[in-house]
Formats: structure tokens, sequence, C-alpha cells
């Protein structure tokens, strides 16, 4: 249902700017414009975060938001609540006016936009709009993080019991009818059952784990980190972000990709849409993996001072850092050896069609290539009202307090100055709940 929502009145429908990294693509970016936000039209997917992602927050100086004491708050998250009632949506509209503090939780592109609306960023961005500076505090809208991905697929057998999705995809109207029988009568069935049943969050491959391989790795990340534009980062946060990576990297047991499988064809393509399934009757196997700790910063800034208008230069130079190339064109080459290993192998059709159509991906260049050419920005941005010392970047503090201001905060996915190794919600949620208690705690 996600993919339909996609490009509706549903969402705001923002789109990057051209993508140099990626051949000039841009990337559609879906944007929940709804109550709930994107947490109403995602897959659904709840990975908390890993205790090395959040313990990095606060070793930029965020103390409280050790994993201890975020996973207390994350824990309150982990209820299903009954509504007592049903509500048609026609009731009285509640209004309340803050008295004390005002909370921003407008999310990762539209918060850094009511700062630079009310004042606050670029000082130079700002006059150029004709808005006057409240605060000048250009690292906001900066740091825009989000996890490029892959996807592969390969043509699947027809087997009695390994039923696939692409039926359903296809809209055949026999496998509809059948499934909605199978629902209504035994609550079985393709409708009782998420897309995504099986995902894994995996380090680099194991042969980059031995001596002779960190080696290699140590090498091509410092190569990488010398290459790589800084843009408007600070140098101290630069080495800060290089720095949790490279731990990543360099351990067996946190994860540097997360791998997602899908039954049925499920291929993502160009500005990050659907691709439409190939015709005919043919049964597919869909994977993909996800860059976990990207090095690649970018952007989002307001176009006018309107606050009506829609408009955002959305940038996030996805793929931009070297170093997010080279890992991911490993884990690219990983995901193709499970898809040859058993069990999985018994199950794909031999030298059967896949796609993307390329034959070689032991080769390391042809996996750099296709990282290029079929990578797309996933939709899990972050990091644009950082929370970490201003001098570092930062633009709240760890009491989610805009620098400079009194009474303002910010709360929701934009202060995540690091990206987590996973699907974010969970972690929206979490800091949700954690932003909670520090504001109840402070007033």
């Amino acid at each position: 249902m996600a993919s339909t929502l996609h490009g509706t009145s549903a969402g705001w429908n923002l789109k990057t700017v051209a993508q140099e990294s990626v051949g000039g693509r841009r990337m559609c970016v879906p944007l929940g414009r709804m109550l709930g936000g994107s947490s109403a039209i995602n897959t659904l997917i709840f990975t908390p975060p890993s205790e090395a992602n959040i313990d990095a927050w606060a070793r930029l100086g965020n103390p409280g938001w050790e994993f201890t004491s975020f996973a207390r708050s994350m824990a309150s998250a982990y209820s299903l609540a009954d509504s007592p009632w049903e509500n048609d949506g026609h009731g009285p509209l509640q209004v309340s006016i803050p008295k004390e503090d005002i909370i921003v939780s407008a999310g990762t592109f539209h918060s850094p936009k009511i700062l630079e609306l009310s004042g606050i960023g670029d000082a130079d961005l700002l006059r150029s709009l004709g808005i006057d500076v409240v605060i000048d505090n250009p690292h906001v809208g900066e740091n825009l993080q989000t996890h490029p991905y892959c996807t592969m697929a390969f043509e699947a057998r027809d087997q009695e019991g390994f039923q696939t999705m692409d039926g359903l995809i296809r809209q055949d109207s026999s496998t509809i009818k059948a499934a909605m029988e199978s629902y209504q009568k035994q609550q079985e069935g393709p409708f009782t059952k998420s897309c995504l049943n099986a995902t894994a969050q995996l380090p680099l491959p194991s042969y980059l784990m031995g001596s002779d391989g960190k080696s290699e790795l140590d090498k091509v990340f410092k190569q990488a980190c010398e290459r790589a534009e800084p843009g408007k980062t600070t140098a101290a946060f630069a080495k800060a972000h290089e720095k949790v990576v490279h731990s990543v990297m360099s351990s067996p047991t946190e994860a540097s990709a997360l791998y997602y499988s899908f039954p049925g064809f499920a291929m993502l393509e160009g500005e990050g849409g659907m691709a439409d399934i190939i015709p005919g009757s043919k049964n597919w196997f869909t994977a993909a993996t996800l860059l976990a700790h990207p090095l690649s910063r970018g952007s989002t800034h307001i176009t006018s001072a309107s606050s009506s208008s829609p408009g955002l230069a959305v940038d996030p130079k996805c793929l931009s850092h070297p170093f997010d190339v080279e890992v991911l064109a490993r884990h690219i080459q990983q995901l193709e050896t499970i898809f040859k290993t058993e069990p999985l192998a018994s199950h794909l059709v031999r030298d059967g069609r896949r796609l993307p159509s390329i034959n070689n991906l032991s080769n390391l260049d042809e996996a750099r290539d296709l990282v290029r050419q079929k990578a797309v920005a996933g939709h899990h941005y972050s990091g644009t009202c950082s929370m970490m010392p201003r001098e570092l970047g930062g633009v709240v503090d760890e009491q989610l307090g805009v620098y400079g201001c009194k009474n303002l905060r910010v709360c929701d996915f934009s202060i995540a100055p690091l990206m987590t190794r996973c699907n974010p919600q969970a972690t929206v949620y979490g800091i949700a709940e954690h932003g909670a208690h520090i504001i109840k705690s402070s007033s």
C-alpha cells in the first residue's frame, strides 16, 4: 500500500535537485502530508537502533542521550492500545496556544523550513529572500543524511508452497479473488503477511574482517576521506562522523548494511519509485541492500519567503562521499553471493533472468558502476536540525532547545546528528518519548 500513496495528495511530493554522483538523477522524497506524517505512508518497518548508534550521539556532546537512557524512552513506545470509541473524524477542532515552550515537530524538511522562515538560519540565505535575520546559524538545514540502497531481482521457480506476490502486483483478478477468499474464510494467505518477511543487519563480508582485509579497508577509507568534499560541515564534525563510521566498518558485530527480501517483483529505479513489473507470468524474488552509515551529507533550504510555498531545495548529495560507493559496492557483491547460496539458490531459476542484467559483480568496478547507475535514496532523511554543540554544527542542544532562543525546541528526526543503521520509525518514536520526558522535566 505504501508505494501506491507515493505521488498522491497523501504526501508533499518533494524531489531532490539533480544528484551528480548518481548520473544527475533527481530522487523522489515521499513525505507524509497527513496525521501521523510519514509514519502513515511508510512500509511499517519497526527496527530499534543499536547501542553504538545512540551512544555516538551522546559522545558528540549530548549528555542524557546515552543508550541506557534512550532505551527506557524507546520502551515507552512498545505498546498497542485499541481505541475505546469509534470516531468519524468530524468532531470539534481542538486548538491550544502554547504558554511556555514552542515545540517544532514538523520533520526533517519542514522543521528547518519553519526556522528559516522565522529568521533562524544562514544569514546570507535569509537576506537574499528578504527575511529579517533573528539568529544567524548557517547549520540550519545542513547535515541532511539518508540511506542509499540498491535492489536486485532474480527469476523464481514456480513451486508449491512458495507463493510470490507477483499475481497481486500484476492485479490478476483470479489471484486477488483467491487471496480474498483465503483471508475471509481461513484468515490465511497473502493478505495476512507483511511484504517484507525477512531482513538482516549485516557487517561487511568476512574477507574484510581479517588482518589483510582490514588493511585494505583502512587504505580505501583514508583515500576516500581525503577526496571527499567537506561542504559546509565543520572539520570537527566531519572527523567525528568519520570516526564513528570507521569503527562500525571495522567491527564484525556492527551492521554496515541492512538487507531486505521480498517474494515478488519490487525493483526501485530512476527517481526511487517502484518499477513496473516485467510483462508475462514469471515469478520473482527481490532483495535490497541499504547502506547503514553513509558519510554523504547534504542540505535542504527554503527557496521563498512565503510560508505557503511548497518549494524546497533538497540536496542530499547522495553517494557524494567516495567511501559510501566503496562500502555499498561490496555489500552488493555479498547480496549476489547470498542469491547463489543454498537454501535460497534452489528456489531460483538456474541461469534465469535477473535485474539489473550485470553478469560479473565479482568485479568490483562492475559493482561500483551498478551502485552509481541504480542506487536510489532511501526515504529516511535526518540531521537538518542536528543536536550537538553549536561549534560542531549544531542547531539544538541536548535539551532540544534551539541555540539563541529561550523557549523554542525541536523534537523530531531532524535532530539526529548521525544516521542510525536501520529504518528510523522506531528511533523517531524513541526521540518523541525521550523529548517529552526532557520537556516535562524542565518545565
